[in-house]
């Protein structure tokens, strides 16, 4: 028999962010978004949301609605993109949150698809009777790392969580069909998690609001790991891409939005420490 699904939970933060609001924040209007996607609304994850929290609440509805406890679940799948932690496992986040004690737990991050290769691999699970009872979880908290300056993603992306159990029945996945292609994974990337710090340093791949115009050159900086590093905002840095100790003047290239402090580069932002220009599409 296949898994069937037999109880379903679903969780959203308070906090909505509308048409009208991104208008204030990029150039776009109602009537582009809801023409090229259909969005009115998105959810937004407040202070005291997270990735974990959000899944609890809809992991807990959904085995409400099975009628079954935490200690039935054999196999806990969550699907996500913005995990609390990079360490432990955002399932294992979940598992104390619900305060589960035995079982599998494992995460399966595939971006947007994730919750369908979840439910897949769930089902997998449950129809080879190797567990008899699976919870798979998608919860995201994409607004931490959306880029609220960039009109063609931030519309699209919001916060909330989604939960279904799966047992063997009479109706249930019957079949799915998976893919991917690697070679456009460059489209839409995120250089860092959503981690509080990286390598010792604050972690950052969205513009914050400068608060005066003495600490507009600080509002946003992200440096990664590793011999090179990225272009950085005085002097001169060793070139992504390049040998060790190769370098050239970093504002030749880069683009600087409209909003103070803030400058683009493939991957991210990075300070300005001149007057900002318009950028592209502005």
């Amino acid at each position: 028999m296949p898994a069937e699904i037999v109880g379903l939970g679903v969780a959203v933060p308070p906090y909505v962010l509308t048409n009208a609001d991104l208008e204030e924040l990029v150039d776009t209007n109602d009537q582009w978004i809801t023409e090229r996607t259909g969005i009115k609304e998105r959810r937004v994850a407040g202070k005291d949301d997270s990735t974990a929290l959000l899944g609890k609440r809809a992991a807990e509805q959904a085995m409400r609605v099975a009628g079954i406890g935490v200690d039935e679940v054999d196999l806990l799948i969550v699907a996500t993109a913005t995990p609390d932690y990079t360490l432990p496992s955002a399932s294992c986040i979940l598992q104390l949150e619900l305060g589960m004690t035995r079982g599998a737990a494992m995460d399966v991050i595939a971006g947007c698809s994730g919750f369908v290769y979840a439910l897949a691999t769930a089902s997998q699970f449950v129809d080879s009777g190797a567990v008899g009872t699976a919870l798979v979880v998608g919860s995201e908290t994409l607004s931490r790392i959306s880029d609220y300056t960039d009109r063609g993603t931030c519309i699209l992306f919001g916060d909330g969580a989604g939960a279904v159990v799966l047992r063997r029945g009479e109706a249930g996945v019957r079949a799915f069909s998976l893919g991917a292609d690697g070679g456009r994974s460059r489209l839409l990337m995120t250089p860092a998690g959503t981690g509080p710090r990286r390598c010792g340093r604050p972690a950052r791949t969205s513009c914050a609001r400068p608060t005066s115009p003495s600490r507009r050159s600080s509002a946003c900086r992200w440096r990664p790991c590793g011999p090179l590093r990225r272009p950085g905002c005085r002097g001169r840095r060793t070139w992504p891409g390049t040998r060790s100790g190769s370098s050239r003047p970093w504002s030749r290239r880069v683009r600087c939005r409209s909003r103070p402090g803030c400058c683009w580069w493939p991957g991210g932002p990075r300070r300005c420490s001149g007057p900002p220009t318009p950028g592209p599409g502005r």
